[in-house]
């Protein structure tokens, strides 16, 4: 087991079960591919294996060829506030206890620190293809070099996109990029080799910004779950849903949100689906 409570001194089976064919050009190079869960099979969906989850869809592709991904988020609550915490109690739990590893976020990503910002000192900001070159080159997955390709096509497409003025787009790429490296340097897995495809939960709000990180971590090969019982996130979340990639489960109720679970409460077993709508 391997679980990290990620704070801001870290620097550095489903009810559709296909995955869409990867070309022959997509497999020589690692493919990361969304794959799609249920509400109530959510829980089960993302503690499967890497090697299970090709298994199950066939076994036409190993590990180094294709990385089957999850990208979730899981917005309100039920009628019952135990059931709810139990359910989110039992999702981290699950994780853990599937020696998967774990990235958890319960607060706000802060600012880059004056280390962090350093590193993007030397980038040539005389034109905007040329801030997004530089920014997109200071991302990398050290134990991957495909994933680490990947992750900079998707940062490039992020920034690309954006309408924002060069500055403006500067000050976010560093945000992202920095983010990014936290994440991935909180665990020396992401150096010397993962073991099994990596999670991270953010729960709580959140920003526009942060959301991006979450779709940059899924093009990546991180399974996403974002968890937040005030649904009055969900216009943040649609709005800035990276190529349609994050299933978006809504629960009938909302609340505001309170501390993430740590035990279990006492209460009648009950289906895990809430009712949520897609």
């Amino acid at each position: 087991m391997i679980f990290h409570s990620l704070s801001e001194g870290d620097i550095g089976s489903g009810s559709n079960r296909s995955v869409p064919p990867a070309s022959s050009s997509d497999s020589a190079s690692g493919a990361v591919q969304i794959i799609t869960t249920a509400a109530d099979s959510l829980r089960q969906d993302l503690c499967e294996s890497h090697i299970g989850r090709l298994e199950s869809r066939g076994g036409v592709f190993t590990a180094d060829q294709l990385t089957p991904v999850y990208c979730a988020a899981l917005v309100g609550c039920g009628n019952d506030e135990d059931q709810y915490s139990n359910l989110l109690f039992g999702i981290r739990d699950d994780l853990i206890r599937a020696d998967k590893l774990v990235i958890f976020k319960d607060t706000k990503f802060d600012n880059p620190m004056n280390n962090e910002v350093i590193r993007f000192g030397g980038i040539d900001r005389s034109s905007r293809v040329k801030i997004i070159s530089g920014l997109c080159a200071r991302i990398e997955i050290p134990c991957s070099s495909e994933k680490t390709e990947l992750a900079r096509r998707a940062l490039n497409d992020m920034l690309s996109s954006s309408t924002d003025p060069d500055g403006v787009l500067y000050n976010k790429g560093v945000k992202l990029a920095s983010w990014f490296s936290r994440c991935i340097g909180s665990s020396p897995e992401f150096r010397t080799g993962l073991r099994q495809i990596p999670i991270i939960i953010y729960y709580g709000m959140i920003t526009p910004l942060e959301v991006m990180l979450l779709h940059l971590l899924s093009c990546s090969g991180f399974d996403v779950l974002y968890i937040c019982p005030d649904k009055s996130c969900l216009t943040v979340l649609k709005e800035n849903n990276f190529r349609d990639r994050m299933q978006i489960f809504e629960l009938e109720n909302s609340k505001p949100v309170m501390p993430y679970p740590d035990k279990e409460v006492r209460t009648k077993v009950a289906t895990v689906a809430y009712n949520a709508e897609r």
